[in-house]
């Protein structure tokens, strides 16, 4: 299913991707638990696709759009959570942990630049 929430995603078919990708992580959730690296990678999917969205709309109207949307400070929320565990689970120095800071700081810088 992340697959296909993954091309959806690329074809700008943010809703349905955001979908998919929440029933994804829910199950991995559930399932796996939050510690697991294909949760982190769950994560990680829908905080890509809730930036798209919010990166959307702030380029629609900078500031009002981006107030009202959320979409940016739930991927921020979420990519923290993520970087807290990529940091716990899998270590300082894995590309994950790696990747998912260098993103988080770009969605805040992303979230400056909107307001």
């Amino acid at each position: 299913m992340s697959n296909i929430a993954s091309i959806l995603s690329v074809r700008g078919r943010l809703d349905e991707a955001e979908k998919i990708q929440r029933e994804v992580l829910n199950f991995q959730l559930e399932i796996l638990g939050p510690r697991h690296p294909d949760t982190i990678s769950a994560m990680i999917n829908l905080a890509s696709t809730l930036f798209k969205r919010g990166h959307l709309a702030t380029s629609s109207s900078p500031s009002s759009m981006f107030h009202e949307s959320g979409w940016l400070w739930e991927a921020r929320n979420l990519l923290q959570e993520v970087v807290n565990l990529c940091v716990e689970v899998l270590g300082e120095d894995h590309p994950t942990t790696l990747k998912s800071k260098v993103f988080l700081k770009h969605i805040i810088s992303e979230q400056s630049r909107a307001s």
